[in-house]
């Protein structure tokens, strides 16, 4: 299932010439993450691609893709200011790696982000925390 989600990223991103990897696909971080790295080194011959992580957190997996294509620039989007804070952090001894404090929606105007004493779960939606 993996494998199918990545070709088709692949395939309908490069012709935009950006692959875009949403933390969803990476459910047990590390060896998905490997297995992610692995299969877009065998696929993405043009090396003219960029990596996209929607919602990066900490940093921590736009990190990774920044150590394993030095030669790729990673765009890394977080709106939690503390988690992109963490994040800025990572990037600073990574040339190739930026990261900005943006929510990414697919709607052309200004919209309340809704943090949440558990960072991960904060979004554009408002989702009421008990």
């Amino acid at each position: 299932m993996l494998k199918k989600i990545f070709k088709y990223l692949i395939h309908s991103s490069l012709a935009e010439k950006m692959i875009v990897f949403k933390d969803v696909f990476l459910t047990q971080e590390n060896e998905n993450i490997a297995r992610a790295i692995k299969l877009l080194k065998s696929s993405d011959k043009t090396n003219e691609a960029m990596i996209v992580d929607v919602g990066a957190f900490h940093g921590h997996t736009a990190q990774l893709f920044a150590k394993a294509f030095p030669g790729k620039s990673i765009l890394a989007f977080e709106a939690h200011p503390g988690s992109y804070e963490k994040a800025r952090e990572r990037a600073q001894a990574l040339p190739n790696m930026e990261v900005h404090n943006y929510a990414i929606s697919n709607k052309n105007e200004t919209m309340t982000f809704y943090i949440t004493s558990n960072k991960v779960s904060s979004s554009l939606n408002n989702i009421d925390v008990l």
